[in-house]
């Protein structure tokens, strides 16, 4: 919803109200986390409440995770704006930095023996990405993230809606915190069976909406 809104979509409040209340309602619960990606969807829900209303209860919820899934929890931090108050050098970025594995040209996060196979280490590359491009963009380990991403894309996108669109969150925030978004190009986008179109970019015009 915030997404949307932000995109210029017309988002009536009380969807925002509603989903908030109920946001607020289930993380107060405790409800029962019975594995990892049952705790990342939680941060996210909790982190998704925050950016919508920056509270300090809203805040104590995320922080309530701290420790638990490295990648959401300083991800979350980093969008808003933590950075600046010193969270940077918390104990969840320095667990992120040191389950960070580099070999050779490329990098990813060590996802400590999980099974669930190579779509699930490119969703968490590509919030590494999105994290170091907020905090350390000049960081060769950035680039590395980058070249992992592009070794395991399959075809025009990745190994679900899911991953390709947090890649291209990534991909995106890495461009132009990098800047070489500074350069003037052509690019071809096809959505579904429509036409493929041809866009040119510039310095000017890349970011704008409306491209």
């Amino acid at each position: 919803l915030f997404r949307a809104r932000t995109a210029g979509y017309a988002i009536p409040q009380h969807f925002f109200d509603g989903a908030l209340q109920y946001s607020a309602k289930f993380l107060d619960s405790n409800p029962p986390l019975k594995n990892q990606y049952d705790i990342e969807e939680a941060i996210y829900l909790a982190y998704a409440s925050v950016l919508n209303s920056p509270t300090a209860e809203n805040a104590a919820r995320l922080d309530r995770f701290s420790g638990r899934a490295e990648t959401e929890i300083a991800l979350a931090y980093a969008v808003m704006g933590r950075i600046a108050l010193g969270k940077r050098e918390g104990p969840d970025f320095d667990r992120l930095r040191s389950s960070i594995h580099e070999s050779g040209a490329t990098a990813w996060m060590d996802l400590k023996g999980s099974k669930m196979g190579s779509w699930r280490r490119v969703e968490a590359a590509a919030r590494l990405l999105q994290i170091l491009a907020f905090t350390e963009p000049g960081n060769p380990t950035t680039a590395k993230v980058v070249r992992l991403l592009m070794n395991e894309r399959r075809g025009s996108g990745w190994y679900s809606t899911k991953d390709t669109a947090q890649v291209l969150v990534g991909l995106t925030e890495y461009l132009r915190f990098s800047r070489e978004l500074d350069a003037s190009g052509s690019i071809s986008v096809q959505i579904g069976d429509q036409d493929p179109q041809t866009l040119q970019v510039s310095p000017a015009t890349v970011l704008k909406d409306e491209l």
